[in-house]
């Protein structure tokens, strides 16, 4: 896994960050892909209200599981802040080119989206700002 060493480097939120809270199910670097894991069946139980125990975030979110980026690094059971929206550095798990339609590819890297899934929404957590060389940085305009 190529982490950088800056942690989570947010470089524009347009004015209107998307940031959701809840609490990390394991250690979450900053800048690091999560998903929602084990999170309480809060919908079906008639949901009138939300806290931050109510939603639990996991390492390693790729494809259509992944649901934002860490904006800091914290310890089990603490409150993580993830990142929905914005353009940020993140680590290439391939060569990319600028404007690509990208996926994340597990832990704190993206790769191109190829085949139906650049054409469609499956797996799709932005596109690139910038290109890169695998195991380089770009800039990423996420959107989930």
């Amino acid at each position: 896994m190529v982490v950088n060493p800056n942690g989570m480097v947010l470089v524009s939120d347009g004015g209107n960050p998307r940031i959701i809270t809840g609490r990390a199910r394991e250690v979450i670097s900053g800048g690091q892909f999560v998903f929602a894991s084990g999170t309480e069946d809060v919908v079906n139980s008639g949901l009138a209200s939300l806290i931050n125990t109510d939603i639990q975030f996991a390492t390693a979110g790729s494809g259509i599981t992944c649901n934002g980026v860490a904006l800091q690094t914290v310890g089990s059971n603490e409150y993580v802040a993830i990142l929905r929206q914005g353009d940020v550095i993140v680590a290439a798990g391939g060569i990319l080119s600028g404007g690509q339609p990208v996926q994340c590819n597990g832990g704190d890297a993206v790769v191109a989206a190829v085949g139906s899934q650049a054409h469609g929404w499956a797996g799709i957590c932005g596109r690139t700002i910038t290109g890169a060389t695998s195991g380089a940085y770009s800039l990423v305009g996420l959107n989930f």
